[in-house]
């Protein structure tokens, strides 16, 4: 929240959670116009964030309500990322743009979905691995990616294992992408290691080597 606790969109209330999701008068309009008016009024009555989220989530399952839980997670996430571009950054979104958005990135999941249903994951689902990275067994190779993989690959004649590293369990490649994020778009190459990246390297294998 911001310093002086009041919303920075229309100065008049102070700001939560559920003032920023629902309740500030832009926000309200944009609900306004993708649910079916039949629900609108438990909607926008519910006091706290915990009961509407979870009576979205309820509702979300009707065809009638017209809008689904991942559709309605979607523009929660793009409402929460206007109202912090608006802060940090002076920019502002249209509710149209955000509608438009959301509704772009749940036709691309979809398409995922899809695509990926028919697939065997190596035949007896997806295993369980390591808590942490490890280097890859001889005669493989691993390829780290951040939640993308390209489906062509995957079609390919050889043997796959895709498996997922939490964040905790692998520091490293979150510091790197934290570092990312001030540095310009394109292929960075690192000759040396960053100072910090060794010290959360030796953190990373310092904890999981104790829990061995």
């Amino acid at each position: 929240m911001s310093a002086d606790n009041i919303c920075s969109w229309c100065n008049s209330t102070v700001e939560s959670s559920l003032h920023v999701l629902r309740d500030c008068t832009d926000t309200g309009q944009l609900w306004g116009s993708v649910i079916n008016t039949r629900y609108q009024r438990d909607f926008f009555n519910l006091r706290t964030i915990d009961d509407w989220i979870s009576w979205n989530l309820k509702q979300g399952k009707k065809l009638e309500f017209q809008m689904n839980n991942g559709l309605f997670m979607v523009l929660c996430w793009n409402i929460w990322k206007r109202r912090n571009e608006r802060i940090f950054e002076g920019k502002s979104r249209f509710n149209e743009c955000i509608i438009a958005q959301a509704k772009g990135m749940m036709s691309c999941l979809e398409r995922v979905q899809t695509k990926t249903s028919s697939i065997n994951w190596y035949g007896n689902g997806i295993q369980n691995c390591d808590l942490r990275w490890k280097p890859s067994e001889t005669s493989w190779v691993s390829l780290c990616v951040d939640g993308a993989f390209s489906m062509t690959m995957i079609r390919r004649a050889w043997e796959i294992r895709i498996c997922q590293i939490s964040r905790d369990a692998n520091v490293a490649a979150d510091h790197l992408a934290k570092q990312a994020l001030d540095a310009w778009l394109g292929l960075h190459i690192l000759s040396f290691p960053m100072e910090s990246l060794g010290r959360c390297m030796d953190n990373t294998y310092t904890v999981n080597e104790s829990r061995v």
